[in-house]
């Protein structure tokens, strides 16, 4: 596809669960508005956008598919909401600059999660894991509470 521009919003809102595709190659794609209607991130979906710097993937995405942001090198941020069960092989591989995971949802559900081949980037990047504190819970001064993992092992530091 080339290059497509600096964001493409117009073009993705009737796409639903047959899986969101079709931007590869758009390397100056730079950011990028995914709607509630979309269920699924399609195979090789953003290979190759290598622009594109973060992205919020919305709540009602189950999966992301085979090589959905291989090649993605500006990507340094994603947040991964706790909806999503699989991440297909290669999905990041290429994403050189990933550093950082947010994944709305507990550590342990991460470790869960079915996560192809290939994905060491993802897999090595810092996670900030979100978790939900009951309301009646009064040890904490806030509804929900952040820590961050640093290293594959997932202490659960608090932050």
């Amino acid at each position: 596809m080339g290059d497509c521009g600096s964001t493409c919003i117009e073009r993705v809102g009737s796409v639903t669960s047959n899986g969101f595709q079709g931007y590869e190659g758009c390397s100056g794609l730079t950011s990028i508005t995914i709607p509630s209607s979309v269920t699924s991130i399609g195979a090789n979906a953003f290979d190759g956008c290598s622009g594109l710097t973060s992205i919020t993937i919305p709540s009602s995405v189950t999966s992301i598919g085979w090589g959905a942001f291989d090649g993605c090198s500006g990507l340094t941020s994603i947040t991964i909401p706790s909806s999503v069960t699989s991440i297909g092989a290669y999905a990041f591989r290429g994403c050189s600059g990933l550093t950082r995971v947010i994944y709305l949802g507990t550590e342990e559900k991460w470790n869960n999660l079915t996560i192809g081949s290939d994905n060491d980037y993802c897999l090595k990047a810092t996670k900030i894991f979100h978790v939900h504190i009951p309301a009646n819970d009064f040890s904490f001064n806030a509804t929900y509470h952040w820590y961050q993992c640093t290293d594959e092992a997932c202490t659960g530091k608090d932050e």
